[in-house]
């Protein structure tokens, strides 16, 4: 990764930045910070370590805007203040998790109570979103043993609004339910069950194939790969097909 040299602090106070801020849109803020220092997609996901495509679709407001993991790249790469794409937030937040842990936290950090029975709508989606980058967050804190349930439970939620949605907004909960389930085995394999981070990569896999969200498939790819890595057959195969 190759970081570009700092925007004046007024640049940060264009309108554009502002509403993005407003919004809760990283990727806007990001494809303004990549402007201003005048790149391309495919040059600054050179810097990045990352495709021209990738870039292109974390712009366009794809999952990939809401993985913590990317988002620190980008952010260092551009030299972005963290504020700007929720990461000074969510470092406020993650303290709350780390004082006092679990699925209590979390709920209390989407501002009241997730009911089983609630339709889905785009603000709950948000939330979810939103939700997933806090615990991401957090697991950089190292509470992986708190986490998991938590995690687990949104997982939990997010496929029972899938069940009762129909069209694009259960296409949308699909692909946020792979990136929890990709979470879930991310935090198995942390705590060294093999078994159970396979399990919940594949169930990712699945969902973000029914989802046809290009990026978490390919992501779920390149995971299984790692899980493999055993067996070397099978990694490069994976590896390939991500």
């Amino acid at each position: 990764m190759t970081r570009v040299d700092p925007l004046p602090e007024s640049v940060w106070n264009a309108p554009e930045v502002r509403d993005a801020v407003a919004s809760n849109s990283p990727s806007a803020v990001i494809a303004f910070a990549r402007r201003a220092h005048g790149l391309r997609q495919d040059e600054l996901g050179a810097l990045a370590g990352f495709s021209q495509s990738a870039i292109s679709r974390l712009e366009s407001g794809s999952n990939l805007a809401y993985d913590v993991r990317v988002l620190r790249i980008v952010q260092r790469t551009l030299n972005i203040p963290p504020h700007l794409l929720g990461l000074a937030e969510q470092g406020v937040a993650t303290a709350e998790l780390r004082h006092h842990g679990g699925t209590e936290a979390l709920v209390a950090l989407l501002g009241g109570r997730m009911e089983r029975t609630a339709p889905a709508t785009s603000e709950i989606v948000g939330q979810l979103l939103v939700a997933r980058r806090v615990i991401n967050d957090a697991d950089n804190w190292r509470v992986s043993a708190a986490l998991r349930p938590a995690a687990r439970e949104l997982y939990e939620f997010t496929d029972l609004l899938r069940r009762s949605a129909s069209g694009e907004m259960r296409r949308i909960l699909l692909s946020v339910a792979a990136l929890y389930a990709e979470f879930v085995g991310w935090l198995h394999e942390e705590s060294t069950d093999e078994d159970g981070a396979e399990q919940w990569t594949a169930r990712a896999m699945q969902q973000a194939q029914a989802a046809e969200d290009r990026d978490m498939v390919a992501y779920a790819y390149v995971r299984m790969s790692e899980l493999a890595a055993g067996d070397h057959d099978r990694m490069i195969g994976l590896a390939r097909a991500a």
